[in-house]
């Protein structure tokens, strides 16, 4: 549909010195969306120029274009007898501008408001490709669309993403409508040069603009699916770029389909899918206490009821009022319930209403209660509906990681699925069917996993690839798990007939018509109660393999569960968990022929059980050594190399109250070894164990489980396990003993000193929520160094020494807790190996006493610090002697230095996001031809990673925010050339902008 940007450049600062001469700029600056180009005036002989020029207008046709096309702001400096030479240019993303609730808030602002949600205005840096940053422009832009776009539903505008892998602060889901996904292609520019003279600028300038474009039009098509499914809102967003070579540039984005409404401005207590673990913000509201409806106005002739569409946008709905409205209901709710679809339409609008509460029993009547009947018995049904319309859909996958109690009710294990594809036998290279059939069979395979261990859904779903010269793999891995969609967010009046429904459920039991489901939307559920439900497995026991062991649930006693859990997602809610939990990583490396094209491709994919099978066993042999029992948010990427392949799972071991005690690992050899050094290396493993319990605070529990072989009372109801489901048998592996002294000796690593907990999780398992007390401030860090043999010895130290060199560069903000961990290892070399790290530092509550032996465990760490280092920022933070001066400290972080917070968790410790304003997703790609002179590899990168966050930090400034959340590093791709003293670095960066205050604390805890 038409629309309009307006777009006002009003100044410039720090510029660099073009004209030699004088020392001085002649600078202009060009305005670019789409084909439309427009300039502003020189501003001669100054480096601070002021254009302060008029509102230039670009008109569009369609929509689409404001999505797929960034505006593209280009300073340059004006010559009069030679080419005009390019400064810098700034990318900004209008998508952010399309948001319905920004737009309606925009239509509310006073005039002239410019400062209003709906325009990005402020300081944006200049960014260079050959030179980084090089000055700010002031600049302010607005998006005029001519017509209400959400009442056409091929147009994909008002979709908001969230890179969030959990439900949005002050949002509810309405319904759960699905996976989507979508897949574009392109040539790479950098490929595209052989009739043309190729310049580093205009290269690394054609590629950032088309990676641009791509996200654009990926998140447009992803929109446009999400319309037709009814829904308004993409969460668990994630967006990948494939660079194949020659080939062509391939984008990828999959998420979950969402309807979501605003929950945030509504009085009453807030649903089970919008609170945030770790945050604790809820729990001082009343969901039980009942609330009082404010009384009509008697002069009330009409009203007007929001109703939300298929497209999510807010429908205005006038509804008549009538004289002899019942006591305790809004005039605008008398409206008899007639048939179903009168129902679905008066859910939809009370389900809307922001004004409408739930009459206590004191003052409603027979009508009201029939009213909250009907209420609850459509949004049962459509529950129902929802669930089985999930369960039969093509994929069944939720790329949610963070889910509340009562959603999922048994978790079946972790399925993946992998592919080797050779790229030079795509007919069409251009075209994107072949890749869409590539991914459908791996998710397929996913799929018939899940149904093999009888479930229903795949939660916490990821997909990857890895690319070496003309092989492609394909992965894909999720948690498979039955899910209850009856305990899904429920809009605020439904959670309001909660607070006194006796009467309801009366009127629920005397009309036959109505689902069971109601009477679970009107169970309010208790926290006290420990959730032991996602522990058991979701199969009979009858039907499981021999080699699987089964043992009754140490909660209830009465279902069974497994040994061990893997799983790919948080914990999820109310699940209880003994003691503290810790990172667990296994790591393996191996040999692979330097071979190419069909010979390669099968190399690697003969390679890659066996890459699997070592995983999955040091996992097993570090879980049990920790004295733990069950993993969460697991990681595994895949990397290969001319002679090399590497496999890293990263994962937060936690010990379950549910789960039995973990068996310590038994030596064993094979071969007539020394019957002292067995028994010295088992006495070093029961001592291992022992510390580590006690280090983490894990208690002996009762292993009577372990031999009871009682039939569980529910056995009956399960379904029997179908290993058969799908093309391909699933395959359950199972752990022998250890029988190499060397590789036990590798997998017993050092805990973490005293006062650092280290997780991969959102939030430390086990501790608090209130000793959490704020971020305190975002970590990067990157190593590049040699690696001679292809063991796994040489691959633990190299990571080990990057976790202790962590240790010794954040001591100063200990006690703290490093969570939201990800790692990444490439293979650039035949003989060089990157890892790159990052995570958020969370300052944690701790006595005193602590605090020396944290110091020397720093000072003995800081000589294990590698070279190779890259950036890593160290922020001085002086430590208060008590929970009080650590708030105080807390405090000043908001109004310090750092405006913009960034942090990879979905929440800001300490805070509470009060908008959300988009989401960013960059490419950079940088390039050096002074290497040295800048100060090798570590000056490159940490001069890049620098300017990124700057640049990221300016446009989350510029949408009025103060915080990025769930920010990511997808893409790191380091491309030195010491012999010719240049270097090129491209980087994946995004996250959600949000507007975060700051949330009172008490000093008591």
């Amino acid at each position: 549909m038409p629309g309009k940007v307006k777009v006002r450049v009003l100044a410039g600062r720090n510029l660099p010195v073009m004209d030699r001469a004088n020392d001085t700029t002649d600078a202009f600056v060009e305005i670019r969306l789409g084909t439309v180009t427009q300039k502003t005036d020189v501003c001669r002989r100054s480096l601070n120029p002021q254009w302060n020029s008029d509102w230039f207008r670009f008109e569009v046709q369609d929509d689409a274009e404001l999505q797929d096309e960034p505006l593209q702001i280009r300073v340059m400096d004006h010559d009069t007898y030679s080419a005009h030479d390019a400064i810098g240019k700034v990318y900004l993303s209008l998508s952010p501008l399309l948001a319905p609730e920004l737009i309606s808030r925009a239509d509310t602002a006073p005039a002239g408001s410019a400062g209003g949600p709906s325009v990005i205005s402020g300081w944006i840096p200049i960014y260079d490709t050959l030179h980084g940053i090089r000055g700010e422009v002031n600049v302010m832009v607005k998006v005029d669309l001519f017509s209400d776009f959400n009442k056409f539903r091929h147009s994909s505008c008002g979709v908001q993403y969230f890179s969030s892998p959990c439900v949005p602060a002050g949002h509810c889901v309405q319904a759960m409508l699905g996976f989507v996904h979508e897949l574009v292609v392109n040539d790479d520019p950098e490929y595209q040069w052989i009739d043309k003279i190729r310049t580093p600028r205009a290269s690394n300038e054609a590629r950032q603009t088309l990676f641009s474009k791509l996200s654009g039009e990926v998140q447009r098509r992803i929109g446009v699916n999400v319309i037709e499914a009814g829904g308004n809102a993409v969460i668990g967003y994630r967006q990948c770029f494939d660079l194949e070579g020659e080939t062509g540039i391939v984008v990828r984005g999959i998420g979950t389909a969402v309807s979501l409404v605003r929950t945030e401005a509504r009085p009453s207590s807030p649903s089970p899918l919008s609170r945030q673990p770790g945050s604790g913000r809820d729990r001082d509201s009343d969901p039980c206490g009942s609330p009082h409806l404010p009384q009509p106005p008697a002069a009330a002739s009409a009203a007007s009821v929001p109703a939300v569409g298929a497209a999510g946008a807010p429908a205005a709905a006038s509804v008549g009022a009538s004289a002899g409205a019942p006591v305790g209901v809004p005039a605008a709710h008398t409206t008899s319930v007639e048939g179903s679809d009168s129902g679905d339409k008066l859910s939809r609008s009370l389900e809307n209403d922001t004004n409408f509460k739930a009459p206590s029993s004191t003052t409603s009547s027979g009508a009201d209660t029939k009213l909250l009947a009907q209420l609850v018995t459509t949004s049962a049904q459509q529950r129902g509906q929802q669930q089985d319309n999930y369960e039969s859909a093509e994929f069944p996958f939720i790329t949610l990681r963070t889910f509340p109690s009562g959603f999922i009710t048994h978790i079946g294990g972790t399925v993946s699925a992998r592919s080797v594809k050779l790229l030079d036998r795509i007919h069409h290279p251009e075209e994107s069917e072949t890749r869409d059939a590539w991914w459908a069979e791996v998710r397929t395979e996913v799929r018939s996993h899940c149904k093999s261990l009888a479930c229903n859904v795949v939660l916490g779903y990821e997909e990857a690839t890895t690319i070496w010269d003309d092989v492609c793999v394909l992965s894909a891995y999720g948690t498979a798990a039955t899910v209850n969609f009856a305990a899904l967010g429920l809009s605020e009046p439904l959670a309001a007939a909660r607070c006194d429904s006796r009467e309801v459920r009366s009127a629920l039991r005397l009309d036959a018509s109505l689902t069971s489901q109601a009477l679970v939307i009107l169970e309010e559920p208790d926290s006290s109660v420990s959730n032991c439900a996602p522990c058991h497995l979701p199969y009979s026991q009858g039907s499981a393999p021999a080699s699987a062991l089964q043992f009754n649930c140490a909660v209830c006693r009465k279902s069974k569960v497994p040994d061990v859990v893997f799983s790919t997602i948080e914990p999820p809610g109310g699940l209880p968990v003994t003691g503290r939990g810790c990172l667990v990583q296994a790591r393996v490396c191996r040999e692979k022929a330097d071979v190419k094209s069909e010979v390669l491709a099968k190399e690697v994919s003969d390679r890659l059980p066996f890459l699997e099978y070592e995983l999955h066993r040091q996992l097993l042999t570090k879980l049990r050594i920790l004295g733990m029992n069950a993993l969460f948010d697991l990681t595994i990427q895949l990397s290969i190399g001319e002679e090399i392949m590497v496999a890293v799972a990263t994962a937060t071991a936690v010990y379950l109250s549910a789960l039995p005690p973990p068996v310590v690992p038994r030596v064993t050899s094979a071969v007539n070894d020394s019957a002292d050094r067995l028994a010295e290396t088992q006495r070093r493993i029961t001592e291992t164990v022992a510390s580590n319990r006690e280090a983490f605070n894990i208690s002996d529990q009762d292993e009577s489980g372990r031999t009871s072989d009682e039939e569980s009372e529910d056995e009956e109801d399960k379904p029997e396990l179908d290993l058969a489901a799908g093309n391909k048998d699933a395959c359950i592996l199972e752990m022998d003993d250890t029988e190499d002294a060397d590789l036990l000796s590798m997998l017993m690593s050092r805990p973490p000193p005293e006062l650092f907990d280290l997780v991969s999780t959102s939030s430390v398992p086990g501790v608090p929520e209130r000793l959490l007390l704020d971020d305190r401030q975002l970590f990067t860090r990157i190593v590049r160094t040699k690696l001679s043999s292809a063991s796994n010895r040489q691959l633990a130290q190299t990571v080990e020494k990057i976790i202790q060199g962590l240790y010794f560069k954040l001591r100063k903000l200990a006690p703290c807790a490093l969570c939201g961990l990800r790692f990444s290892v490439d293979l650039p070399e035949d003989d060089e190996i990157q890892i790159s790290v990052y995570g958020a530092a969370l300052s944690v509550s701790a006595p005193l006493s602590k605090q020396a032996s944290l110091r020397s465990a720093g000072a003995e760490n800081g000589s294990a610090d590698g070279t190779g280092e890259g950036p890593v920022g160290d922020r001085s933070a002086g430590r208060a002697g008590s929970v009080t001066g650590a708030l105080k400290t807390q405090n000043s972080l908001w109004r310090g230095d750092y405006d913009v917070i960034i942090t990879p968790l979905p929440h800001v410790t300490g805070g509470k996001v009060e908008r959300w304003l988009g989401n960013l997703n960059f490419f950079f790609i940088r390039e050096c031809t002074g290497l040295r002179e800048v100060g090798g590899l570590n000056g490159f990168m940490q001069d890049l990673i620098t300017e990124v966050l700057a640049v990221v930090r300016a446009h989350v400034t510029s949408l009025g925010g103060n915080a990025l959340v769930s920010y990511f590093m997808s893409q790191c791709v380091l491309l030195p050339n010491p012999h010719k003293n240049q270097a090129q670095c491209l980087v994946n960066v995004g996250g959600d902008a949000v507007l975060v205050g700051h949330a009172a604390r008490s000093d008591d805890g």
